[in-house]
């Protein structure tokens, strides 16, 4: 897995919905071959959920994303 991020917790999570709409970057990576082409270079083998969905745009797109230190963001899970 890519070394230089880690996994986001959507455990805390706020979206400006009218950003998401305008930039389509949900709805575009929705879609099974844009889904699938991130799997496959992030060589990423489980259930996708949204945690798995975020964390895999936050490797491709950092910018939409605002990301809490980890003193309010931390993923205890090691695999």
């Amino acid at each position: 897995m890519y070394d230089g991020y880690p996994g986001l917790n959507c455990g805390v999570v706020l979206l400006h919905l009218a950003a998401v709409r305008h930039y389509g970057l949900y709805h575009d990576h929705l879609q099974e071959t844009a889904t699938r082409k991130l799997t496959s270079k992030y060589v990423f083998k489980d259930h996708m959920g949204d945690q798995d969905f975020s964390t895999l745009l936050g490797y491709e797109f950092s910018n939409p994303m605002y990301r809490l230190d980890c003193v309010r963001n931390r993923q205890l899970c090691t695999w």
